[in-house]
């Protein structure tokens, strides 16, 4: 008879089972990791895992779900803002926003393997339907964090949100992605180089 868990204890299990399962779905991809990975990745048995959910597949869905959207920088807004209140400027609090990004990166270590996985099966649609549900959710954070600078100043008012968020998700995403590749050090400098430049158009005119 399977084992009887209170609603707490199925909730933390399958979160257990999410984090453990990220790291070698991340690693092999959907198609190449076993069932045997992932009863070596949990330390459960087959039906163990599949207590809880039903497949390797509504498994996958939930952890790309999990560690790509429920997890993700946007739940720590305060702190982000906490810090662009402190910038002063819009190149500095471009650069601390992109280095929290950079931040929940490093403390989320499968993360960007993941996305790269969802990139190239955007044409399953169930794929397609979460990638754009996290765009979405991107782009609500990064609009109220442009509305939130204007509001503080650092952005001129009257320039749209819309098109400013846009124009900073591009760039957050292009360095996220050069900055796997090169040291911490070198992608700062290279942000700071191109949030400087940015900020000659959103900052607001004097005079």
């Amino acid at each position: 008879m399977p084992a009887k868990f209170s609603e707490a204890e199925t909730v933390a299990r399958k979160a257990e089972i999410l984090q453990a399962t990220a790291t070698i779905f991340a690693a092999k991809g959907y198609e190449a990791t076993t069932v045997r990975d992932l009863e070596q990745a949990t330390g459960l048995t087959r039906g163990g895992i599949f207590f809880h959910f039903p497949g390797k597949r509504p498994l996958y869905m939930a952890m790309l779900r999990q560690m790509l959207l429920q997890e993700p920088l946007v739940e720590r807004r305060d702190v982000i803002y906490a810090e662009m209140e402190q910038a002063g400027s819009a190149e500095l609090a471009l650069l601390g926003a992109f280095r929290k990004i950079l931040e929940w990166h490093a403390q989320h270590p499968s993360c960007m393997a993941l996305f790269e996985q969802i990139h190239v099966q955007r044409d399953d649609p169930e794929i397609a339907a979460l990638d754009a549900e996290i765009g979405a959710s991107v782009d609500a954070f990064i609009r109220d964090m442009a509305l939130r600078l204007q509001e503080l100043g650092v952005f001129n008012p009257t320039l749209a949100a819309a098109p400013v968020a846009a124009l900073m998700h591009g760039v957050f995403d292009h360095l996220t992605a050069a900055a796997m590749e090169i040291p911490q050090a070198e992608a700062e400098a290279m942000a700071s180089s191109l949030f400087r430049v940015m900020a000659q158009g959103l900052e607001p005119r004097q005079g």
